[in-house]
């Protein structure tokens, strides 16, 4: 069944992505607002009519506790204790960093979380559309993660590693465009938000330096000016709640990662890493295609080890394997190069010789 199911699901993909003459006709229903108008709708009504019911779940002493991570800190923090002071389901630690949970304090504070989700996709969603000033290229971002399983499990169960991703890939297109047109006030504006971003997980500050070194070649002085100030932003806001938060939950991570990688896998990893960057940047370029795809497996190669490190910690057993999460944070950026690199063309008849 599953064999069969994975079959279905590349042919419909390939049928999709590819230049097959059914093409034509999906790229008019993806040319229309109403598709998209109709995708995030259902985003919108599963989660709000099933998330309520996922998250009653920690009453039982069961469920995710991915929601409350964003939650119960800016609560605790309200009420006037160190952030990470009260305590999650089964005391677990809160991985999320204090700028993610204070940019996300109107849906965590109001009734609105199961809108989470579909805020930041419908923001990938308008980030490819005025980047390419098509609809259907934005409308296949939307089909592509709406056909996933995956995605409406993490979306349903309140899960934010799918709004980290969306985000990630926004400020990407952000980014090249302001880099493009070699705005300092753009880029200044959108460092802020990358440092702001860069505190969801600890390992993403590893992007900024990243995202600098891929753009060096657009504006040398644009790409120091974006990587000093993002990481003094993601640094401003860990710094406070470091301070005040003992033991600080984000770091727990760390301790993860070591504990399930070990030593040589997390050598391996590193430089296996390092090389996908030597790479990207002996061969980058200012151009889209070498920004994204770049990005994409510089970051992807880390997330790889740490999601084979996590299939190892549980001895092998996928039932209780989290690791295939920690890949998807790279799916906003995929999504951003992909959509933005599809080529709409419509199939015309062959040409004769």
């Amino acid at each position: 069944m599953a064999a069969a199911l994975l079959a279905l699901s590349a042919g419909a993909y390939a049928i999709l992505l590819g230049r097959s003459p059914e093409r034509a006709a999906i790229e008019r229903v993806l040319s229309r607002r109403f598709t998209a108008f109709l995708l995030l709708a259902a985003i919108v009504i599963a989660t709000w009519r099933i998330y309520p019911l996922a998250d009653a779940l920690s009453l039982q002493g069961r469920g995710s506790t991915a929601d409350d991570a964003l939650i119960v800190p800016i609560r605790t923090w309200l009420a006037g204790r160190p952030l990470y002071s009260g305590a999650l389901m089964g005391g677990v630690q809160a991985s999320p960093g204090p700028g993610w949970i204070f940019l996300n304090a109107p849906f965590t504070l109001t009734h609105a979380y199961f809108l989470l989700t579909a805020f930041y996709v419908s923001v990938l969603w308008n980030a490819i559309c005025l980047r390419r000033r098509r609809v259907a290229d934005a409308n296949l971002m939307l089909l592509l993660l709406v056909s996933s399983l995956a995605f409406w499990e993490l979306t349903v169960t309140g899960h934010d590693i799918v709004a980290t991703s969306c985000a990630i890939g926004a400020l990407l297109l952000w980014t090249e465009r302001a880099f493009e047109r070699r705005s300092t006030r753009q880029t200044l504006l959108l460092a802020l938000g990358w440092g702001t971003l860069a505190t969801a997980r600890i390992l993403y500050p590893f992007l900024l330096p990243l995202a600098g070194m891929l753009l060096w070649k657009w504006s040398p002085r644009l790409a120091l000016w974006f990587v000093f100030v993002s990481l003094a932003v993601t640094a401003l806001w860990h710094l406070p709640f470091f301070l005040t938060n003992h033991p600080y939950d984000p770091f727990h991570l760390w301790d993860r990662a070591r504990g399930g990688m070990g030593a040589p896998l997390m050598l391996a990893g590193a430089v296996a890493t390092a090389v996908a960057g030597a790479f990207a940047w002996l061969r980058s370029a200012p151009t889209r295609q070498s920004l994204y795809g770049g990005f994409v497996l510089c970051f992807l190669v880390p997330l790889v080890f740490l999601s084979g490190g996590e299939l190892i910690a549980v001895g092998g057993d996928l039932a209780r394997w989290e690791g295939a999460n920690y890949l998807l944070p790279v799916l906003g950026a995929a999504l951003a190069w992909l959509c933005t690199e599809w080529d709409p063309t419509p199939l015309g008849p062959p040409s004769r010789a």
